[in-house]
């Protein structure tokens, strides 16, 4: 196996690695920014949302007007983004290797130098409305946040969405704003992946020049334990027409992973539901005629994460299905998996990990990944390793302590459903 070969550097603060990569001209950076709103008070977010707007939409040092700094993007073929979540302000460029010099002209200009006022504000606070109509419109996005209150519980960092409260953002003031970038919008609290066909050594010396101007004091997040619930959640649309059903395992957080958690999460995921032949699709669709489709969705919280097995059935089936299941679950950990599946689960694990290296934003954007989350990048050859260490057997322990506890049963059903549970 060819090893996959990238330099990893702290830059004056800012934690950075990039990949380099030949044969092509595209050039992606990816970067993440401690801010968003985990870091906000218990009750009230949505000021980075509102951040991000104004220095996506704004006047910077540099360029006096936003319409400036369009002409400039296209001038020079670049194309950004930003986005807000509850852990990250992210901001991403597409540039070639001739408009390095360029794409980091912007970062600079965007992330450490906009320039607002209170006209911004307003013209933003006016958009950011319209979006919040058009996302709470969505059954789907009240379905998905009202239950993420009923796991974590009301006004839980992990509950809430990265765009806020409108009615508490339409009070934050401009100085109160100029003081929330300069406070996070910082060199230590950056993380940056790079890839393309660029020089290494020119890469970090540019990079460290940029981030040497802007130091500052790294952001701390405290999150308080989320309290356990064994409740079912019953959520009425009138557009449903079958029950939607979800069956979810809390476990523990993120932070007490080690790389081989992650693998055996995944290798479950893929031998329950990856393929018309994995577990669930064998027994509940084609044997049983159950169900159409079924999934495992895995979620990570630094504290607090959730295996959420989901599928869409009639009301007047659900016994037979959450029996099913269970049953297909406690069969698995009690007998061996055969060599044939368990193989075909490593190679798909392993195919799966070299497809992150198959586009420069999919290498930049794993890079910064590793680099926000754990402080390095988990190379190809550390992930073959860990997953040649991982017996069948250990798969089926992880399993075992994680369905040990009763699920938390959530429903979304058409008006008038009877409880199920």
């Amino acid at each position: 196996m060819t090893k996959i070969k990238y330099y990893h550097q702290n830059c004056e603060g800012a934690n950075v690695a990039f990949y380099p990569i030949l044969g092509v001209h595209a050039c992606s950076l990816q970067l993440k920014i401690k801010a968003g709103s985990w870091y906000e008070p218990d009750t009230s977010w949505g000021a980075f949302h509102l951040l991000e707007h104004l220095i996506s939409g704004s006047s910077t040092a540099r360029f006096k007007t936003h319409r400036q700094l369009e002409l400039f993007l296209e001038k020079n073929g670049l194309k950004y983004d930003m986005s807000t979540g509850g852990s990250s302000v992210n901001f991403s460029i597409l540039f070639t290797e001739k408009s390095l010099d360029s794409a980091l002209e912007i970062l600079e200009q965007i992330i450490f130098q906009p320039i607002f006022s209170t006209p911004d504000i307003n013209r933003e606070l006016l958009i950011i409305d319209r979006e919040h109509s058009q996302k709470w419109s969505n059954v789907t996005y009240n379905y998905a946040q009202s239950l993420h209150n009923h796991l974590f519980g009301l006004n839980h960092p992990y509950s809430r969405d990265g765009m806020g409260q409108t009615d508490y953002i339409k009070n934050l003031s401009l100085s109160y704003l100029i003081n929330l970038h300069s406070r996070y919008f910082v060199s230590p609290n950056i993380s940056v992946g790079v890839s393309g066909p660029l020089d290494h050594s020119t890469l970090f010396s540019k990079l460290t020049k940029i981030f040497s101007r802007y130091p500052g004091t790294p952001s701390t997040l405290s999150i308080k334990p989320i309290t356990t619930v064994t409740s079912p959640y019953y959520f009425s649309s009138p557009s449903a027409k079958s029950t939607d059903l979800k069956m979810i395992w809390l476990m523990p957080g993120a932070d007490s992973f080690e790389l081989k958690e992650f693998v055996i999460l995944s290798l479950v995921k893929y031998l329950f539901t990856a393929t018309d032949n994995s577990i669930f699709y064998r027994h509940l669709r084609f044997r049983l005629n159950l169900v159409y489709s079924i999934y495992i969705y895995l979620a990570y919280f630094p504290t607090a994460c959730f295996l959420d097995i989901g599928t869409n059935i009639e009301s007047s089936s659900f016994t037979k299905v959450n029996s099913e299941i269970i049953r297909l679950l406690n069969d698995f950990v009690a007998r061996p998996i055969s060599s044939r599946a368990y193989n075909l689960g490593l190679t798909n694990l392993h195919l799966g990990s070299l497809l992150d290296y198959s586009s420069v934003t999919g290498i930049a954007y794993k890079l910064v990944g590793d680099l926000f989350w754990e402080g390095g990048v988990t190379s190809l050859e550390d992930y073959y390793h860990v997953c040649s260490q991982i017996t069948e057997l250990d798969v089926r322990r992880f399993l075992e302590t994680i369905i040990s506890r009763p699920p938390v049963y959530s429903f979304m059903v058409p008006p008038n459903t009877l409880p199920l549970l």
